[in-house]
């Protein structure tokens, strides 16, 4: 394991930790897998979940947003939907302190239940013995479902102070690896590093640098399953003792196509600005930092982070 320079972490979800062993696994083999220890780290360091790290200053920054008129009038026209879901999925109507809205469903599990009955190749109901419209009605609202979710997201990370506060301490503490390397000596392993999340989460970054697929308004963008999202820093070319360096993103083993740039390579100093431009309208960092020990007080975490899965 000497030709690795290897990091894993990961947020303090059991199968977010062993999602990350999994991907170790198909990475190196099961021989040197248990050799790489998956870092969980203090939730009050965590880089990965904002909401982890602080319920109470994440709760508020979310009540701004489905306060507003706009979401509280387009989230009730989904009350329909929610109730035929709920029909089937009762569990749906469980009250939750975060992310609600006056559709009134849990619409995280609502997508996670057809994602992963999908995924697994799972009918989404077995009450088909019972009611032969389940399968076929459920069927019809999977799409449904993920499109008002994604909507819902939309709203949350189109608010400066929301995609601050989850977006910039996972990119920032990117950017500071990336920046560091091309300063090391030439025969220093350069570092790779595995980061393991949610689909919001990486959802999230998305948003943060701009991706096409999400900056649409009807996208109906969701990250499947074992989605990856790659930063990698790559040297374009050398001259006169200087080497160039380049930033490249990929989703899937694809390009990300960027909504203020044509070439899919971002110079470093403009990846720096992307990151950097989160932070320009609100200090929110600052501020979360001021309320960890009043969140500790004023929040249950558990009830805090009912809705969100981080």
């Amino acid at each position: 394991m000497d030709q690795w320079n290897l990091s894993v972490f990961s947020t303090n979800y059991l199968r977010t930790v062993r999602s990350s062993q999994c991907l170790l696994l198909g990475l190196l083999g099961d021989s040197q897998q248990d050799k790489i220890n998956v870092k969980v780290r203090s939730r009050k360091v965590d880089t990965l979940n904002a909401f982890d790290k602080d319920p109470a200053f994440m709760m508020s920054l979310v009540t701004d947003v489905i306060s507003s008129p706009h979401f509280q009038a387009k989230d009730a026209i989904a009350a329909p939907l929610a109730a035929r879901l709920a029909n089937y999925l009762p569990g749906l109507t469980k009250p939750s302190k975060i992310g609600g809205g006056p559709s009134g469903i849990n619409w995280i599990h609502a997508t996670d239940h057809f994602v992963c009955r999908a995924a697994h190749k799972i009918q989404f109901t077995n009450l088909d013995t019972y009611d032969k419209n389940a399968q076929p009605e459920l069927q019809e609202f999977a799409l449904p479902a993920l499109a008002h979710l994604a909507w819902r997201f939309r709203q949350w990370y189109k608010s400066p102070p929301l995609l601050e506060a989850i977006a910039y301490p996972p990119l920032k503490e990117m950017v500071d690896e990336l920046t560091e390397v091309p300063l090391l000596p030439s025969i220093e392993r350069r570092p790779f590093n595995v980061f393991s999340c949610h689909d919001v989460t990486v959802l999230a970054l998305l948003y943060a640098i701009g991706a096409k697929i999400v900056n649409d308004e009807i996208s109906t963008y969701w990250p499947i399953y074992a989605t990856t999202l790659a930063f990698e820093l790559v040297k374009v070319e050398e001259g006169e003792g200087m080497d160039s360096y380049a930033v490249r993103i990929l989703l899937n083993g694809e390009p990300v196509e960027l909504v203020s740039r044509v070439n899919s390579l971002l110079r470093v100093d403009e990846f720096v600005n992307i990151v950097e431009g989160l932070t320009s309208s609100t200090n929110n960092q600052g501020k979360a930092r001021n309320n960890d020990e009043a969140s500790d007080v004023k929040s249950n975490r558990n009830e805090a982070l009912s809705g969100w899965t981080g």
